[in-house]
């Protein structure tokens, strides 16, 4: 079966051009107290090797990073880890606040730098970055967050949560924006967590997460999901006890959810170097499949994070040119879906219909027979019984050549 990241890839090249709709790659890395202020010498000839392994596989375009030590790090980084490459990136302003610090990389041939602007908190500042694609004008803004560490300061990390709340929920409806770094959470419960994802009325200011893990995660099941550590043993400042901690995240908004301007493509969220064979393992212990070896070895070598990524889209999307082109309207309700749930479809001309529904990461759940239907109204006899578990969804619907994608969220 075709996956639904490979036919939306064959539909927007089809429908649109590769620039206006360039599929960009962002990656969040908490860099380990990058570099040491004590041995700066040797910890950057060290590093150094280890975070160009990691930057050369996953050639992100834009990077933002957090535990920066001091004003040197983002120009070295900058000149000795990420122009060493087969891209040229630049660096925003970077601000040197209280304690660590964020920074942002960016290939400036697709976006240019607007601002940095903090949000002050009581321990670090979350970094607010802006950047404009500069293909189509579309606007992002990025925050980049490392929230207090530890068990016993949920009430800590609340307060940085709403001191960032505070900033989104003043931005219009449909305003794409993001959120990466290290929240140091460890369950759904925490109320920092809550605190982003909460969807309030009166703002379109909530974070979505596209995991949407439940419960304690620092457990066996949730093993494909942990960042933290890539470590066994303590020692050089990495944090010991193996992979069991689900702290680094990207978090986005409604606006980034939806199809135009910048699109969240779904099945791109990745934690780079997790196969989730190393539960309360080191990253490199014995084979580890997610990767090659020396990017393993890097990751292990560079920091106690992994990286996460996400891909967006930036410019119209097939899901907008479908809509433009055939005036087709797909309605799923009601939500959270269930067994009375129905699934309407009105063409405007004769056409083949197939669907199917995949999940975050890109699985397909269930896939359809094409089947031609007339000019009008149509229920498909979708099952949503096939899903199983909770979490958001989405229903792929093919028309002819076009796609459309459709979210859906499941409580089961």
């Amino acid at each position: 079966m075709k996956s639904f990241l490979s036919l939306l890839g064959v539909l927007v090249a089809l429908e649109c051009s590769s620039q206006a709709n360039y599929q960009v790659k962002l990656m969040s890395w908490n860099l380990l107290n990058w570099p040491s202020v004590t041995n700066f010498a040797s910890d950057t000839s060290a590093r150094c090797p280890a975070y160009r392994a990691v930057m050369d596989y996953v050639m992100p375009d834009i990077l933002i990073t957090s535990e920066n030590t001091g004003t040197n790090s983002t120009p070295i980084f900058l000149s000795q880890v990420m122009n060493t490459g087969s891209y040229h990136y630049a660096a925003g302003t970077f601000i040197n606040g209280y304690d660590t610090d964020n920074s942002i990389f960016f290939r400036d041939s697709l976006f240019q730098f607007i601002s940095n602007q903090p949000i002050h908190t009581s321990l670090r500042d979350i970094s607010h970055f802006t950047v404009v694609y500069k293909a189509t004008s579309d606007t992002l803004h990025i925050f980049s967050a490392h929230l207090k560490a530890s068990q016993g300061y949920e009430a800590n990390r609340a307060a940085e949560v709403a001191n960032l709340r505070q900033v989104t929920n003043a931005f219009p409806p449909g305003t794409n924006f993001l959120l990466g770094g290290d929240f140091n959470f460890y369950n759904d419960s925490e109320p920092g967590y809550i605190g982003l994802l909460q969807n309030n009325i009166s703002d379109d200011g909530n974070f979505l997460d596209v995991l949407n893990l439940t419960g304690t995660w620092n457990n066996s099941s949730y093993a494909p999901y942990h960042t933290q550590s890539t470590h066994y043993s303590s020692g050089g400042g990495f944090a010991s006890g193996g992979m069991n901690d689900r702290f680094d995240m990207i978090l986005f908004s409604n606006g980034i959810e939806q199809p135009g301007g910048a699109y969240y493509v779904p099945g791109t969220y990745m934690n780079i170097g997790n196969d989730g064979n190393h539960y309360n393992k080191q990253i490199n212990y014995g084979t580890n499949t997610a990767a090659p070896p020396v990017v393993i070895n890097g990751l292990f070598n560079a920091s106690d994070h992994l990286p996460v990524t996400i891909d967006l889209r930036f410019g119209p999307t097939s899901g907008i040119a479908e809509q433009n082109e055939m005036n087709a309207e797909i309605e799923i309700f009601p939500q959270p879906v269930n067994e009375s749930t129905v699934t309407r479809i009105t063409l405007n001309h004769r056409s083949e219909i197939s669907y199917s529904i995949v999940d975050v990461l890109g699985q397909t759940i269930f896939e359809s027979q094409a089947t031609t239907l007339e000019a009008g109204m149509h229920y498909l006899p979708v099952d949503w019984n096939v899903l199983t578990n909770p979490g958001i969804f989405f229903l792929s619907i093919k028309v002819d050549k076009y796609l459309i994608g459709k979210r859906v969220i499941s409580l089961r």
